[in-house]
């Protein structure tokens, strides 16, 4: 999967991912920061809640800051995307996020 993000204060550059859900619950990844480098997730775990997939994991790179913080996203199914919200725990900060089947 391959998802977008706008970061607040990141003046609408957008982050992009690259995901590899499996199906036994678990993923792997990685964000190519707008504001420059690439941080890894690592622990990466998802589930399904009602209508909407959680993905949980924690930051495995980045500012000293963000490393070994969690990230959580809400998603939900709208047509082939996963669409929804992203929590990044170091901040209290909230996005829009969509992922989409890679190509």
């Amino acid at each position: 999967m391959d998802s977008d993000h706008t970061k607040p204060g990141g003046m609408g550059l957008q982050d992009r991912g690259e995901w590899e859900v499996k199906e036994d619950g678990t993923f792997v990844g990685d964000v190519q920061s707008a504001r420059g480098g690439l941080i890894p997730y690592k622990g990466g775990k998802w589930k399904i809640e009602g209508d909407n997939v959680v993905f949980e994991a924690l930051l495995a790179g980045g500012p000293t800051v963000v490393q070994n913080t969690k990230v959580t996203w809400k998603l939900k199914r709208i047509g082939a995307d996963l669409v929804g919200t992203i929590f990044r725990h170091y901040d209290s900060s909230t996005g829009d996020v969509t992922w989409k089947r890679a190509k």
